[in-house]
């Protein structure tokens, strides 16, 4: 999509020194985090249902965020933002019907009794919008 052939992830150790990383190593570790989002795109809102929500993390990689321009370019969005420093936990492909990354998992804290809104917000889009009735 971003004609990146030998784009590359930290996790995966290193790569081909010319290898864009798009994924790289965090300088602390998010691992077991419970952490503020700041959500910033209407649609995303939408599906939260508010603007600001805490999020579980079990990582310590995220987005390069020098490679946001390139990202935007190809159609991605910026919907959360980390609320202390502004940095980027989940992007939506607006030109899909439902294309969501994030930083953290979000089926880890979705339950039958308290679905997490984006496990929620894809099944919607799965199903149409029957499910709304």
């Amino acid at each position: 999509m971003l004609g990146a052939e030998d784009a590359h992830h930290a996790e995966w150790g290193p790569g081909p020194t010319a290898a864009p990383l798009f994924i790289d190593e965090l300088l602390c570790s998010l691992v077991g985090q419970a952490m503020k989002v700041h959500i910033v795109d209407d649609a995303t809102r939408g599906l939260y249902g508010t603007g600001d929500v805490v999020e579980q993390y079990y990582c310590r990689f995220g987005l390069n965020e020098e490679h946001l321009p390139v990202l935007r370019a190809a159609g991605l969005e910026v919907a959360g933002v980390d609320r202390a420093d502004n940095t980027t936990r989940i992007m939506r492909l607006a030109t899909h019907p439902f294309f969501y990354l994030t930083l953290f998992v979000p089926q880890a804290s979705s339950t039958p009794e308290a679905p997490h809104p984006i496990v929620t917000g894809y099944l919607e889009a799965t199903l149409g919008p029957a499910v709304n009735r």
